[in-house]
Parts: structure tokens; sequence; C-alpha cells
């Protein structure tokens, strides 16, 4: 395969594996420690630096606190979209 190829199969696992945390946090209020675990986890294994994975889980808690109306899934969204 060529490495566009290659690239692009990345990226879509890459994608997948971003889907499937945000499909799991549909309707949750709260990180618990198991799910910012996985979050956690998912994040890293997207190539996401640690440092930057804990900063991300830390601004999507404070959205949560901040705002009774989101779930954790918005949250997340919102400070992904925040950073880009």
């Amino acid at each position: 395969p060529s490495i566009y190829t290659s690239l692009k199969a990345g990226l879509q696992k890459t994608r997948a594996r971003l889907h499937n945390a945000f499909s799991s946090l549909l309707g949750i209020k709260t990180l618990d420690t198991a799910i910012r675990d996985k979050l956690l986890r998912t994040l890293i294994s997207c190539d996401i630096a640690p440092e930057t994975a804990e900063y991300i889980l830390g601004e999507t808690e404070k959205k949560l606190h901040s705002a009774s109306d989101i779930d954790a899934n918005r949250a997340l969204r919102a400070v992904l979209s925040d950073i880009l």
C-alpha cells in the first residue's frame, strides 16, 4: 500500500475511535473515574499528548459543572472546537 493509503486508513481508525468515544458520552452529565480513564486512553491512542488529553478532560469537566443543560458529549465537542 502507498503512504497515502496507509495514512488514510490510520486517520479512519482515529476518526472511528473518537466517534465511538463521543457516542458513549450521550446523556452522561459527569465523568466518573472509569469514563475519564477510558476517554484519556482513547485521546492518547489518537495521538493526542497525555498533557493535552488531561487538559481537554479538565476543560470538559468544567463545562459540565458550569452548564446543567449539556451532556459530556456536547461538552467535549465544545472543548475540542474551542481548541481547534
